[in-house]
């Protein structure tokens, strides 16, 4: 069987007899230019998933359980910008997409330089929803490969989901905020985090985010010594937040939406394998 294949069950035969395997579509194709939910301006979509509870977590769930699942982390304004947007792009490529609202309705614009600072720490909250709450959600609904892609904050709780054990087979920060490290204790620090992170990563860094995230940056290198298959690229033209808050009304941010979005759904794909959608048999 090569890789990326797919088994389906052919009608009439009995499911007893050897399988055919038959090569999927490149998930690159499946979605094209201005049909991509991520390039749609929040005001022109209306997103597909919905809207849950786990105890007292909000979730916003995108697509059919399955066993490849992505957790998406947002930044600290909530699930504005185009987060359900991008969160749908994925799950149209077959995967299971949750994103969690840790802060429960509040954002930063409420509060300020201590809600900074109550959200630098992982622990207390954020870190016990992800293992009393998510994963086991995700278990009881097959998931067995998961990936998680996060923005500003978002990717720093990749980075320190992964540290922590968290069974991530890779992880994706776009333009990524990982000061909180250093916010709740100054003692802490970043390179340190990076030591400490399990999987491969991809970091897609604006032109204005610091240099140790960009290409040849301090970071970057350690990361990609400790996991060669992990990526580093800096998108120049782009402004911190493009991904997710960006105006695509601008070509050149929506060429860098696009770019860094292909980027992502490739990543995925090369570190957690195809996606299963039908199961057929033949003799």
């Amino acid at each position: 069987m090569s890789e990326g294949a797919e088994m389906r069950v052919e009608p009439g035969r009995e499911q007893h007899r050897r399988p055919v395997y038959v090569q999927p579509t490149s998930p690159k194709n499946t979605l094209q230019g201005s049909n991509w939910p991520a390039l749609r301006a929040p005001s022109e979509y209306v997103s597909t998933g919905s809207v849950s509870h786990l105890g007292d977590l909000p979730i916003y769930t995108s697509g059919s359980p399955g066993d490849a699942a992505i957790l998406v982390w947002p930044e600290l304004f909530g699930w504005g910008g185009r987060l359900k947007n991008i969160c749908d792009q994925l799950a149209s490529e077959g995967y299971f997409v949750v994103m969690p609202d840790h802060m429960r309705g509040d954002t930063v614009a409420t509060g300020g330089q201590d809600f900074l600072k109550k959200w630098a720490d992982y622990d207390t909250v954020t870190g016990r929803d992800i293992t009393e709450k998510l994963m086991p959600y995700l278990k009881q609904h097959g998931a067995t490969r998961i990936g998680a892609i996060g923005f500003f904050w978002g990717a720093w709780v990749v980075c320190r989901a992964s540290a922590a054990g968290v069974p991530l087979l890779c992880g994706v920060c776009c333009h990524p905020s990982l000061r909180f490290e250093k916010m709740e204790d100054a003692s802490k620090d970043e390179m340190a985090l990076v030591q400490k992170i399990r999987c491969p990563m991809l970091i897609a860094a604006a032109g204005n985010d610091p240099e140790h995230v960009q290409e040849g940056g301090a970071l970057a290198e350690m990361l990609t010594r400790r996991f060669p298959t992990s990526v580093i690229r800096t998108f120049p033209a782009q402004q911190h937040g493009w991904v997710s808050r960006g105006d695509v009304t601008d070509d050149t941010v929506a060429n860098g939406v696009r770019d860094a979005l292909q980027l992502c759904q490739d990543f995925f794909v090369a570190h957690m394998g195809p996606i299963f959608l039908h199961t057929v048999f033949r003799h």
